[in-house]
């Protein structure tokens, strides 16, 4: 994972799944895709799913969309 962040330059945080293959059980559901981002507001609801490499735009877009009530 320290490999996959720092050779890409990423400023926020990177998780790993200890299990290989598609994940079905796990807290996000399917995570059949690498890299994946999930972003969840403060109930620790998801709100944003986004695959492959997302640009900083939709990153900030979907942190955005984390703030709102």
């Amino acid at each position: 994972v320290d490999v996959f962040r720092t050779t890409l330059g990423l400023s926020y945080p990177v998780a790993l799944t200890m299990t290989p293959g598609v994940q079905h059980d796990g807290p996000f559901g399917v995570i059949d895709r690498v890299p994946t981002l999930v972003v969840l507001d403060r109930y620790g609801r998801e709100v944003a799913r986004r695959f492959g490499s997302p640009t900083n735009e939709e990153i900030e877009e979907a942190l955005r969309s984390a703030e709102a009530p």
